[in-house]
């Protein structure tokens, strides 16, 4: 015997016999299940986005070191480079990123092999 009940979840429309009540429960679960992958990915941005911060922080750190060290002003290498004073601020401030080539392009100024400068960042 199949008898018609109304489903809480069924968006107003009857529902019949368990077939369509697996469905249901079906797309509840595969929901909950997206939003639980959701939740994962805001949490692994957030924590990506954190990482990079501190590694942003560490080569800036790195870069105002060896630009202290090699004794030139900093409105001397961003001339150089071809960027504005403040431009250069930003990178060795860390509120601004960084490419690589611009990285390289700074160690070039002072003189500094570059891969010298990023490792060390990472070991700081």
């Amino acid at each position: 015997m199949h008898i018609a009940i109304a489903h809480p979840l069924a968006h107003d429309h009857v529902v019949g016999g368990n077939a369509d009540i697996r469905k249901v429960k079906g797309a509840q679960i595969a929901k909950g299940a997206q939003q639980v992958n959701q939740t994962d990915q805001k949490a692994r941005r957030v924590a990506l986005k954190k990482y990079v911060r501190r590694d942003r922080r560490r080569l800036a750190a790195v870069l105002r070191a060896a630009i202290q060290d090699a004794d030139i002003k900093q409105s001397v290498i961003a001339k150089r480079l071809g960027i504005r004073p403040n431009m250069l601020s930003e990178i060795v401030t860390a509120r601004r990123k960084t490419e690589l080539g611009e990285i390289v392009a700074i160690a070039e100024i002072i003189h500094t092999d570059p891969l010298a400068l990023i490792r060390r960042a990472l070991n700081w």
